[in-house]
């Protein structure tokens, strides 16, 4: 039988984050647990990773709302090549866009039971609205991550970040389905420290993970 463990889904873009082994490694650093993580690579940053078609904030922006079709290409194709022999424990997770793909994904299906969104793009039109009617996962857990800076950054729909963020936590406190959240403040703006933020996200995630299993074995 195929061990159990949490498997990561990290989406990432090979030209902004580092390789798989170097996440590997950097997750290693703060979990003793075991997992597994499957790079889910994008090259079309603003177009498959927003979830609906929304305004250009920074004048090159191209969000065509194509998230729906790059969701369902995880859940038939990637899914099913990385867990061949037995369902796992999922974690999605992202940086900045990737971040808000991550959580919008958590909501919006029952596919993963964790979430990871580090300096998400929670600033994105319309995001909050959709939060508000959509709970997440049962028995489901949340990490939400920002760098001090964002919220004072001169574009005003970047700096929505903060208030934004802060909601997203607090709707996570209220619901439920949701066992475990937590949201850390980093030192720094978006682009600050990326890698370790990601990976100290994804720790705490398979921990909660963890948690959860040994606690219901306890039961």
């Amino acid at each position: 039988m195929v061990e159990r463990i949490p498997t990561l889904y990290w989406i990432m873009m090979p030209l902004h984050s580092d390789s798989p082994k170097g996440m590997e490694r950097a997750i290693a650093k703060f979990t003793s647990n075991p997992f597994r993580l499957v790079a889910c690579e994008v090259t079309r940053w603003d177009e498959d990773l927003s979830p609906w078609p929304a305004a250009d904030v920074t004048g090159s922006d191209n969000f065509t709302g194509e998230a729906p079709q790059f969701l369902a290409l995880i859940e038939n194709e990637i899914i099913p090549r990385a867990e061949a022999f037995e369902q796992q424990p999922r974690i999605i997770g992202g940086y900045s866009m990737a971040g808000l793909f991550a959580c919008w994904a958590f909501l919006s299906s029952q596919t993963f039971q964790g979430m990871v969104s580090c300096s998400g793009s929670l600033w994105f039109e319309g995001w909050l609205d959709f939060a508000r009617s959509h709970k997440a996962p049962p028995e489901s857990f949340a990490y939400l991550s920002l760098g001090d800076k964002e919220p004072h950054v001169h574009n005003r729909a970047f700096a929505r970040v903060g208030d934004a963020t802060l909601a997203q936590d607090e709707l996570f406190e209220a619901d439920e389905n949701v066992i475990a959240h937590t949201f850390v403040w980093n030192k720094g703006g978006h682009i600050n420290d990326a890698k370790e933020r990601m990976a100290r996200g994804f720790a705490w995630a398979i921990d909660a993970c963890m948690a959860s299993r040994a606690n219901r074995g306890a039961l």
